[in-house]
């Protein structure tokens, strides 16, 4: 099996490789993402001013007045102004790099697009102040309408809120124009380097503890099968097999999912060049720990077959983790997932 490693290794960073192929003019670019921020922050600004001033009135949905009737119409033709600003400021968001967004802060892309801009969104989606003028007939049904308008009112001004919140509280990152132009970061190779070489010790203890806790009630069983003399016995063994297998893929997924995340962070710099180096160190860190382990429990083992054994096993939870990294590489959007993105979000926050 171990003949088939170097070949396994080499195909896979070649494909690394081809996912490093970016652009390196990035500081003209962050001045590009930078101008595209404010304008977007200037379009919604201003249609929200707008937006704020459309709120209707008891009034407009007394369908009995004519007057009444014809100022909601303009109301709506008017709102129908204003989404389109909303449209267009989205647009413009969606120019905006998520690198540019990451140099700035950890948070500030999710910040921007999941809260500022998905507040927007929301609003579009659900087009409350037409269906109001669609239903201006039916009391009830307007009654149900103002209901879920108050509802997301409150979301809206609930994410927002987190938004200004943030701002207020980063005035001094988001007013420094070394950092929004891309001249100065704090990301550094070595950074990441240090960082990779403590997570990978951490990794090989998380990852020892997490096979004694896992191996235990599979040992257990198998010695009071012995005790007893009892085959029936080993048949339990198969469930807690399973989920042992199953535990050690999961937490090599994630810890995946930590290696691509950070060399992503730490790579999406406008000071990087060799974007390569940080493919290859990250890969490199994500096989380390379960390397390492296997090196040492073939050390114990007393024969060629228990060696063998551990070899393949082993072989097989490193091609997993390879392909895992290869996969978040080309597509990291799948980190999102929230059983896969809780561990990065919370060490984002932390």
């Amino acid at each position: 099996m171990k003949k088939y490693i170097a070949p396994i290794i080499l195909f896979f960073f070649f494909a690394l490789a081809s996912c490093s192929d970016k652009n390196d003019n990035s500081k003209t670019d962050f001045l590009k993402d930078k101008n595209e921020l404010l304008r977007s922050l200037n379009i919604l600004g201003k249609a929200t001013e707008k937006f704020n001033q459309l709120k209707p009135t008891d009034a407009n949905l007394n369908v009995d007045d004519t007057l009444a009737v014809i100022k909601f119409a303009e109301q709506v033709k008017e709102y129908k102004n204003v989404l389109n600003e909303f449209q267009l400021g989205i647009n413009e968001s969606e120019k905006v790099s998520d690198e540019f967004l990451d140099n700035i802060h950890p948070e500030m892309k999710s910040m921007y697009r999941d809260k500022y801009i998905g507040s927007f969104k929301l609003q579009l989606s659900s087009n409350l102040f037409e269906k109001g003028f669609k239903y201006s007939n039916d009391k009830n049904k307007l009654a149900e309408i103002a209901e879920e308008e108050n509802k997301q009112d409150k979301k809206v001004e609930e994410m927002q809120t987190e938004w200004f919140d943030f701002i207020q509280k980063h005035q001094d990152v988001l007013n420094d124009e070394d950092v929004l132009t891309g001249k100065k970061s704090d990301k550094s190779y070595w950074g990441m380097f240090w960082r990779f070489l403590v997570a990978d010790f951490i990794a090989t203890l998380l990852v020892s503890f997490l096979i004694v806790i896992l191996i235990l009630p599979i040992t257990g069983i198998a010695l009071l099968s012995e005790k007893i003399k009892s085959s029936a016995l080993s048949f339990l063994t198969i469930p807690f097999v399973l989920v042992a297998g199953l535990g050690q893929l999961y937490f090599w997924v994630l810890w995946a999912s930590f290696c691509v995340f950070h060399m992503h962070y730490y790579m999406d710099s406008p000071n990087v060049s060799h974007r390569w180096l940080y493919y290859l160190t990250g890969f490199f860190a994500a096989i380390a720990p379960m390397g390492y382990l296997s090196t040492k429990e073939q050390e114990t083992a007393d024969t060629n077959t228990e060696r063998n054994r551990i070899a393949n096993g082993s072989f097989m939870y490193i091609l997993l983790t390879i392909v895992a990294y290869i996969v978040f590489c080309i597509y990291p959007n799948l980190m999102d997932y929230k059983l896969i993105s809780f561990i990065n979000d919370w060490l984002t926050k932390h």
